[in-house]
């Protein structure tokens, strides 16, 4: 009795990672699929389509080429999306993500508050939350920050974990 209980467990935890699009990751074959693998379509492609248009249907050429020279190489968010971050001056930038499998270009969530501005964004490859530090919006004040966490739900950014006071990244 024992060793069909298990048997149907562990069958219904493959068929559970089979319909993860990342179910060859270490966090699905972990059982952790549902907290840090999204679910967002199939995974076509070969992960290294060049940052060509935004999602959200935006016309700025400039701003696509800066995004496309600036763009990392690697893999760093939700197993298909590469990081880029683009100056606009001292102390100012912002970070999109590209889809490696289509090009498209999305904004990383931006939620400062008055007189913020991120300083940092964590991800990781294989997890589709998004770590944001805020701070000071002159970039050299050293205290006063806040991090909140967002997960990337295929179509949109929505909070994961609400703000917390946290130290300024260096």
């Amino acid at each position: 009795m024992v060793r069909q209980i298990l048997a149907l467990l562990l069958l219904c935890f493959a068929s559970a990672c089979d319909t993860d699009m990342y179910f060859d990751t270490s966090a699905c074959r972990d059982g952790d699929a549902n907290t840090v693998c999204p679910i967002d379509g199939s995974r076509d492609g070969d992960d290294s389509a060049k940052p060509s248009h935004f999602a959200s249907g935006e016309k700025n050429l400039e701003l696509l080429k800066q995004i496309q020279k600036t763009v990392e190489g690697t893999i760093s968010f939700a197993g298909h999306y590469s990081r880029a971050y683009v100056p606009c001056g001292t102390g100012c930038g912002s970070y999109w993500f590209v889809d490696r499998r289509n090009g498209a270009v999305i904004p990383s969530p931006d939620e400062a508050a008055e007189g913020q501005m991120v300083w940092d964004i964590k991800t990781s490859h294989d997890s589709d939350v998004v770590d944001v530090t805020y701070g000071a919006r002159d970039g050299t004040s050293s205290s006063g920050c806040v991090k909140q966490s967002f997960r990337w739900t295929g179509t949109e950014f929505a909070e994961a974990r609400p703000r917390e006071p946290t130290s300024c990244p260096a």
